[in-house]
């Protein structure tokens, strides 16, 4: 299990691909992404979420494209 801190040092390098799976055009690979998103839900931080205005960010991007 990955640690709060852990993602506090990687949250830069998770963002990007996630959000780049939830963006993409293909159903599998946009699945693949809110796969990720509800995984990262359950571990992240809630704190990092808010702060880093990732929770807003996967609001709007889940109720645009849903």
């Amino acid at each position: 299990m990955v640690q709060a801190s852990t993602y506090e040092s990687i949250w830069h390098l998770l963002l990007p691909p996630v959000m780049t799976f939830l963006d993409d055009f293909e159903a599998s690979y946009k699945l693949r992404g809110v796969r990720l998103v509800s995984d990262l839900l359950a571990r992240v931080p809630p704190d990092l979420l808010k702060r880093t205005g990732v929770d807003g960010l996967l609001f709007t991007v889940c109720h645009d494209h849903f």
